[in-house]
Order: C-alpha cells, then structure tokens, then sequence
C-alpha cells in the first residue's frame, strides 16, 4: 500500500490522511482474504491527476504497467475525486505490459470495473483490445454495448452477454475460470454465464482501457472509480472482493 502511496504523490497527486488509510485497509483486506496475490494490475484512480491515476496499484513502479493517457483523456478535468470521468473529455489508458506476463492461462482471467455513471452507448469499451480477423483473442470488458447491454469476451468471440435494462451502473467482475465457464457478476451477483468452449488466446496487442483502441471510436462514456484485471475468481472470491471494493469505494467518497 506505502508504495502505490508514495508513486501517487510522487507523480502530483494528492491523498488526504483518511484516503492513505482507506487505502491501506483495502490493500490489508485483500491480502487477508487472499484476493492481493490474484490481481494482477488494479487502478484506484487516486490523486485527482492525470499522472496520479496512471499508477498501477499493484505495480506502482514498473512503467510497462502506467497508464499512458491518449486522446482527450490527458485533460486534466477528467481526473477527478471520482475517479476518471470521461463525460467531457473522453479517450483511452493504454499499457505495455503483455497478456502473457499478466495472466498465466486464457483460462483463468478475472477483470472489472466500478462504473457510478455511464451514457448509453453501442460499442464502449471499459477494457479493450481489438479482435483479430477470426476474433479468437478478445479481452474485452463493454459497458454499455447496444444500448444497455454489457458484453464480455476473453478469448473467442464466445460473449457473455447481460441486458441491464438501464444505463449500467455499479460493481461488475466478469471470471472465466475454464474454457466452458465465463461468468459475470454485478454489484456480487452472478447474471449471466456463458458455457460454450473457448477456443481463444491471449492478445499481446496494447491493452486499452475506456477504450478499444487508440482512436476516437468505442469510447467509454462516463466516470470510472476502480478497474482491476488478474486470475480466473470462483464465485465466493468475486463475493469478497465486491464488498471488499464497495467498502474501500465508500471510504474514499465514491
């Protein structure tokens, strides 16, 4: 926790004493329910700079894991104390690091995002990766996508597809955790599976986040608190880290 602390004021942000406490507790929670050890890259989006929410939670100092913003999402009014707020000043966060150093297996991939507000949209990318041709490498996290729609897909084109019936707010995890299991989850609960055969890999292309690629198109539209990504969660897993971040996004007024 001190070293994602330290690399956030480093960086310019700024953290009020109840917010570094908020974040150690998160980070002595998650290593207590043996959560910290299965996430791989998380963005607390703390500091309310640009710079600030770059840095990784779990890997404050290794540049290849600092969010590079592109677009308009460099603008110093989409960095707020909600997060990223994209309402204005939308664009993309891109990494360098590889899937393959990220994740062990295409099938055991978890990722997520806190999402307290959203604008309908058809293709907005929380997390994106463009497909290739035959679409056998997605890592792809849509919220919304066709209207209220969220889409998610690692590996093959096999998505997991729920209807929200409204603008998709709230805590989602999606988990694959076998080639026939990719489930998703909203605010802990379970509301869609999807179980046909992953016939996928992994997308060494760059990792975008709000966005599919580095352009102005599939651009997620509204203001994003908390993105994580790391190993396949069982269900009981998803459960504790929902409430693990719902308590930690309350802490620090989100």
């Amino acid at each position: 926790a001190q070293a994602y602390i330290d690399a956030v004021i480093a960086a310019g942000g700024t953290l009020s004493a109840g917010n570094q406490t908020a974040i150690n507790d998160f980070y002595v929670a998650l290593k207590a329910n043996s959560l910290y050890s299965e996430i791989k890259y998380m963005y607390p989006f703390m500091g309310g700079t640009a710079a600030g929410n770059a840095i990784c939670g779990i890997n404050p100092t290794n540049a290849s894991y600092t969010l590079t913003w592109g677009f308009n999402l460099s603008n110093a009014a989409a960095h707020t104390a909600a997060g990223i707020d994209t309402r204005t000043f939308s664009g993309f966060g891109t990494i360098t690091e590889l899937l393959t150093n990220i994740h062990s297996s295409v099938n055991s991939v978890a990722f997520g995002a806190a999402i307290t507000a959203a604008t309908t949209g058809d293709e907005c990318f929380v997390i994106g990766k463009t497909a290739d041709t035959v679409s056998n490498n997605r890592y792809q996290f849509n919220i919304p996508f066709d209207a209220n729609n969220v889409y998610v897909a690692v590996g093959s084109a096999n998505f997991a597809i729920y209807n929200n019936g409204a603008v998709p707010v709230g805590r989602w995890i999606s988990s694959r955790t076998s080639s026939t299991s990719i489930v998703t989850y909203k605010n802990s609960s379970s509301v869609v599976t999807n179980t046909v055969a992953n016939t996928g890999v992994l997308n060494n292309s760059p990792q975008f986040f709000s966005s599919l690629s580095n352009t102005a198109s599939a651009l997620f539209i509204g203001v994003c608190g908390f993105v994580f990504g790391g190993n396949g969660l069982s269900g009981a897993q998803v459960s504790t880290l929902d409430g693990l971040i719902s308590t930690f996004q309350t802490a620090i007024g989100r």
